[in-house]
C-alpha cells in the first residue's frame, strides 16, 4: 500500500508547474515562534502595537528603551535562525528542476540561506532596506542588521523622547541613510501596510498545478489566496502542517516541515535515480 509521503511524491513528479507557499510554520521549527506561539516575541510585544508602523512610532517616542528592547529581541531571535531540513529539501527540489519558485510569507530569508533560489517575498525581508524618500531597495548582511541595531540599542539608553523630528536628529548617525539622502527602514511589511510582489506570486499560482502549503495557518490574507488560486485551476495541494489542516488539500500531512518535506524528497530523488 501507497504511504502518504509516497502519495505526494507521485504528484509532484507528475507535475509541470509546482510551487511551494510557506507561512510561519515553517520557519518556527528554525527557532523563530509565529506571534500566537506562547513564550515568543509578540507575548511580550503587543502584535498590535509592535507590528503597525503606528505603534512602533508611538513606542519609539515614549518609551525609547522598550522599543530598542524590541528590536534586539525580535532581531536575536531572527538572526540566529538557520535553515532547517524541509527548507534543504524545498532548494533540492528546485536544484532537480521540480520546484519552480517558493512563496513565502516570511521574512527570516531561511529559504535562501536554505539554498533556494527563486523566492517571491510577499512580506518583505529582514535583509533588504528600503529608502522611505526614493523606494530605492538594497540587500544588508545580517552582521550590519545586528550592528546597526546593537548601536540603536546603546543609543537609545540616552533619548528621553519627543517629537519624530527629534528623534531622527538624536538617531541619525545610526539610523542608515540612502545615496539620497532618504532614511533607509527595514523592507517588512508590518501590519496595516500593502504586501510585497504579490502580482508575481499570484501569477505563479495560476501558472502551478501542484502547490506544497507548509506552516501557514491561512488566514493572512491576500496571500492566503495563492493555494486557493492553485485549487481552482484544478491542480492539487499538498498541506503539512503538525497543528491543523488550513485549505482544501488533496494531500494533508499532519507533521512537521522539517520530518516530511525531506521523506517526501528522498522518494522522489531515489525514483529519479531509477
Amino acid at each position: 500500500m501507497m504511504t502518504i509521503y509516497q502519495k505526494a511524491a507521485e504528484i509532484i513528479m507528475a507535475s509541470r508547474y509546482a510551487i511551494a507557499f510557506s507561512g510561519a510554520g515553517a520557519s518556527a521549527e528554525s527557532g523563530i515562534p509565529t506571534f500566537r506561539d506562547k513564550g515568543g516575541v509578540w507575548e511580550k510585544y503587543p502584535v498590535e502595537i509592535f507590528g503597525t508602523p503606528k505603534g512602533l512610532i508611538y513606542v519609539l517616542l515614549t518609551e525609547p528603551q522598550r522599543f530598542a528592547e524590541f528590536l534586539i529581541s525580535a532581531l536575536n531571535t531572527l538572526l540566529a535562525a538557520k535553515p532547517n531540513a524541509g527548507h534543504i529539501s524545498l532548494a533540492e527540489l528546485e536544484e532537480i528542476g521540480i520546484l519552480k519558485s517558493v512563496i513565502t510569507q516570511n521574512i527570516d530569508s531561511l529559504h535562501q540561506e536554505g539554498g533556494s533560489k527563486r523566492v517571491i517575498e510577499v512580506h518583505g525581508s529582514v535583509t533588504k532596506f528600503r529608502c522611505i524618500t526614493c523606494n530605492r531597495r538594497e540587500s544588508i548582511s545580517k552582521e550590519k542588521i545586528n550592528e546597526i541595531a546593537s548601536s540603536f540599542y546603546e543609543r537609545a539608553k540616552y533619548f528621553g523622547g519627543g517629537d519624530i523630528e527629534t528623534a531622527i536628529q538624536f538617531f541619525q548617525n545610526v539610523i542608515p541613510r540612502c545615496e539620497c539622502g532618504g532614511i533607509m527602514r527595514p523592507d517588512v511589511v508590518f501590519f496595516t501596510e500593502p504586501v510585497h510582489n504579490i502580482d508575481i506570486a499570484f501569477e505563479e499560482a495560476r501558472k502551478a498545478d501542484c502547490c506544497i502549503v507548509v506552516g501557514t495557518s491561512g488566514v493572512v490574507y491576500p496571500a492566503a489566496y495563492i493555494p486557493q488560486i492553485v485549487k481552482s485551476k484544478n491542480g492539487t495541494i499538498i498541506e503539512i502542517n503538525p497543528n491543523q489542516q488550513s485549505f482544501d488539500s488533496d494531500i494533508y500531512i499532519s507533521e512537521s516541515f522539517s520530518s516530511a518535506m525531506p521523506k517526501i524528497v528522498q522518494i522522489i530523488k531515489e525514483r529519479k535515480i531509477s
